[in-house]
């Protein structure tokens, strides 16, 4: 899938990560992109999006499957040396 190939250019960068829930509703995680694998996706949380959110979230490194993942924007403008534009900007959808 060319979508995972995109989202492996963006490891260590910082990303949203728009997720699916039960309800059929859906909500944005953000942090830091650490893997992408067959199962899902591995973040890093960065920062505390809203203030719901208890301050003592884990720091830990969080998977989400990919039946939860529904959008992947990268935070950070700007491309890494050697990446084409196409790989450093836009977005995912799963």
């Amino acid at each position: 899938m060319k979508g995972k190939q995109v989202l492996k250019a963006w490891i260590g960068r910082r990303v949203k990560v728009k997720l699916r829930t039960e309800g059929g509703g859906s909500y944005w995680v953000f942090g830091r992109l650490r893997s992408v694998n067959d199962e899902g996706i591995k973040l890093s949380p960065q920062f505390l999006p809203n203030a719901s959110e208890s301050r003592s979230s884990s720091k830990r490194p969080r998977s989400y499957p990919w039946i939860s993942v529904t959008d992947v924007q990268p935070l950070e403008g700007g491309c890494r040396v050697g990446r084409e534009a196409a790989e450093c900007s836009g977005r995912f959808l799963g």
